[in-house]
């Protein structure tokens, strides 16, 4: 019988799944988003949105080196929560109601609730 390998990440995707000694820490599932974390060779932890290390949100501009770097496991954990945060609650809510403002245009007898 053939036995098939199947990361824990698809077990338990809300858990933060860690390859310590790989240096790397993965979520599958936090509000829709694949979060990683990498340990660098300077002992620094970046934060990455899926496979994007090159990410901002408005208060948090991406350093000069192109990617953010932390001292520590868990201030790469809150750069990451703070971030999906920042785009599902105020950049989706702004898309759906710029949305609804397009559809409203094409179609005036259309009123849609926000």
């Amino acid at each position: 019988m053939i036995e098939r390998f199947k990361s824990p990440i698809f077990y338990d995707s809300s858990t933060w799944q860690a390859n310590v000694k790989g240096g790397v820490w993965e979520l599958g599932q936090y509000r829709s988003c694949y979060l990683t974390i990498r340990r660098l060779d300077n002992n620094m932890y970046m934060p990455l949105m899926g496979a994007t290390k090159a990410f901002s949100w408005p208060g948090n501009e991406l350093p000069a080196k192109g990617y953010f770097e932390f001292d520590t496991l868990e201030q790469a954990k809150q750069c990451l929560y703070d971030h999906v945060d920042y785009i599902r609650d105020v950049r989706d809510a702004e898309s759906i109601i710029l949305l609804h403002e397009r559809l409203h245009t094409a179609m005036p007898n259309v009123h849609l609730k926000v």
